[in-house]
C-alpha cells in the first residue's frame, strides 16, 4: 500500500487526496479478520464513522503527507544489477562456424571503435584475416572458461590440476593468450606451433559441433577417420572420435548421396569344386612375391624370388614352390618339382 501511495505521489499533487486515518476507516475491519456474530452488532462497520453524518466542512480528514519521512511504510527502493553472458545467447542464432565468427568479429569492431572513439583506427569495409582470428580465440577462450574453470584457476596459479581431471593426461599447460593447449615431447619436431601444441576443445560445448561441421563441408564431405584426423592438425577435441562419427552420420547430404550397395547374384561353383576326387587332381596355381634372398656369408647381394602356390581344387589344400624368376624356364622347373612329388 504504501508502494501505491508513493507512486501515486510521484504523478500527482498532495492537496488533491484527502486522508482517512486507519481507525476511522471500516474497510479496515474486514482486512483485518472479524467473526461474523461481532460483525453483525458492529455499527462501524454498517454505518461508519459518525462525522460522515456530518456536513463536509466538519469532517475529520487531512491532505496526504507531501514528505517520506512521514509515511513510515515507504519500503526503501534498491536496484539490483544483473550482468548477463551475451555470448552463450548468440550461439544460439548461429548454426555455421564461419558466421558466428565474423558476427563476432564486427562485435569485437565495434566495442573496440566506441572504446577509442573512433581515434587512430583504420576501419575497412571488410574484416581482416586478423580480426577472424581473434574472434576465434574469444569463442575457444569463452569455451573453456565455462567447461574447464577449475582447471584454468589452477594453472594461473601454477598449481596441479586434479587427479580425477579431463585433461590430465593430455599435459595441459596455459599460453600466454590464456588458451589451454596440448603439451607432450615435440617440442624439437619440425612441424607447426599449431600441430605441437593444438588447442584444448570441450567434448559438450556447441563450438566443437560446429567447428567440426565446418571441416566436414570444407573437405567436401569426408569420412569420420578424415575429419579428425584434419581438426586435430590444429586442435584437440575431447571426445573427438564420436563427434566426428555423429558429424557424418547426421549430414543430410552424406546421408541422401550414400550408395546402397547390393550383393550381385553368384554363378554356381564348378563341378571340379563341389566333386569328390583324390587331392590336387585338379589344381590351381598362383604366385607370391617378390622376396630377397641371399646364399652366402660375405659380399652376397640378394636377389629375387617367388613362390609358387598351387591350390587343390576339392580339398583346398596348398603346396608352395620357390620359383627364381617370373619366366617360363623358372615356372616348368617348379612344376616339374611339384609334379615329381607325386
Amino acid at each position: 500500500m504504501s508502494n501505491r501511495v508513493s507512486q501515486i505521489l510521484e504523478i500527482t499533487e498532495p492537496w488533491q487526496w484527502k486522508h482517512v486515518r486507519t481507525n476511522e476507516n471500516p474497510a479496515d475491519i474486514a482486512s483485518r479478520g472479524v467473526k461474523p456474530a461481532k460483525l453483525l452488532r458492529n455499527t462501524f462497520w454498517w454505518n461508519g464513522p459518525e462525522w460522515l453524518t456530518q456536513d463536509a466542512e466538519q469532517w475529520s480528514i487531512s491532505a496526504l503527507p507531501d514528505e517520506e519521512e512521514t509515511l513510515p511504510e515507504i519500503k526503501p527502493v534498491q536496484l539490483a544489477l544483473i550482468s548477463i553472458d551475451s555470448s552463450k545467447n548468440l550461439l544460439q542464432y548461429y548454426s555455421s562456424w564461419k558466421k558466428l565468427v565474423r558476427a563476432i568479429a564486427l562485435l569485437n569492431r565495434f566495442v573496440e571503435f566506441r572504446r577509442t572513439k573512433g581515434n587512430g583506427t583504420n576501419v575497412t569495409k571488410y574484416l581482416v584475416l586478423s580480426e577472424l582470428r581473434s574472434a576465434e580465440k574469444i569463442l575457444i577462450k569463452r569455451a573453456q572458461a565455462g567447461e574447464f574453470s577449475l582447471e584454468l584457476l589452477a594453472m594461473r596459479k601454477q598449481r596441479e590440476t586434479p587427479k580425477c581431471n579431463k585433461l590430465k593426461g593430455l599435459c595441459p599447460s596455459l599460453r600466454t593468450d590464456g588458451l589451454i593447449v596440448v603439451g607432450g615431447r615435440l617440442e624439437k619436431a619440425d612441424l607447426g606451433e599449431k600441430q605441437i601444441h593444438p588447442i584444448v576443445l570441450p567434448a559438450k560445448h556447441k563450438i566443437i559441433r560446429l567447428i567440426f561441421e565446418d571441416y566436414h563441408q570444407t573437405l567436401l564431405h569426408c569420412g569420420p577417420q578424415m575429419l579428425l584426423a584434419e581438426v586435430r592438425r590444429c586442435y584437440w577435441p575431447l571426445r573427438g572420435r564420436i563427434m566426428a562419427r555423429s558429424t557424418v552420420t547426421r549430414c543430410i547430404n552424406c546421408v541422401r548421396a550414400r550408395p546402397r550397395f547390393e550383393n550381385p547374384l553368384m554363378d554356381p561353383l564348378p563341378k571340379q569344386r563341389v566333386q569328390m576326387s583324390r587331392p590336387f587332381t585338379v589344381t590351381g596355381v598362383d604366385f607370391a612375391g617378390p622376396l630377397q634372398i641371399q646364399s652366402g656369408i660375405r659380399r652376397v647381394t640378394t636377389k629375387k624370388a617367388w613362390i609358387a602356390v598351387f591350390v587343390c581344387f576339392s580339398t583346398r589344400a596348398i603346396h608352395l614352390e620357390p620359383v627364381v624368376g617370373l619366366t617360363s624356364e623358372a615356372f616348368l622347373a617348379a612344376l616339374r618339382s611339384y609334379v615329381g612329388l607325386w
